[in-house]
């Protein structure tokens, strides 16, 4: 009975918690919520909590701890990979999404619905046992899509082309 009432208010903490959690919109050649494109990677340092370095000061590729990676070249973001929709930055709980309510964990017929079929796709090369996965590049938008088994697993944001 205890173990039921105790499972029962983590689930409604946790909806409580997504409920209230900051919006940060996902714009396409723009950047996510407060992280942008050309913006000083330190910056971003005041939102998400850094996991790994590589690289040097004239290329880096910056992980973040809510799955969050950023590129940068001579300290400016260049790009932005964004691989989960919910997460708790350094100001509380976050919901990621673009217009339309496309998110990690859409479907390519949903993606096509928000953004169009104007994109160059590319299948890439898994291992036999694992699921097929697709790169979706709409490269007048600054937006790349990974794919996997049909569900959007990684939104990439760079300038416009």
């Amino acid at each position: 009975m205890k173990r039921t009432q105790r499972l029962f208010i983590l689930m409604f903490v946790a909806l409580l918690a997504s409920a209230w959690a900051e919006p940060w919109p996902l714009k396409p050649g723009v950047g996510v919520g407060p992280i942008t494109l050309g913006a000083e990677y330190i910056q971003v340092n005041r939102y998400l909590t850094p996991a790994d370095a590589l690289g040097n000061k004239a290329k880096a590729y910056l992980r973040y701890k809510e799955g969050v990676d950023v590129e940068c070249e001579n300290y400016k973001v260049v790009q932005i990979l964004v691989n989960q929709s919910q997460f708790a930055s350094k100001s509380g709980p976050v919901n990621v999404a673009m217009e339309g309510n496309l998110k990690i964990g859409s479907s390519v017929v949903q993606m096509e619905t928000a953004l169009g079929r104007n994109y160059e796709a590319r299948e890439l090369k898994v291992a036999r046992s694992q699921p097929k996965e697709v790169y979706y590049a709409y490269a007048s938008k600054g937006l790349g899509v990974l794919t996997r088994a049909g569900k959007i697993i990684q939104f990439a944001i760079w300038p416009r082309k």
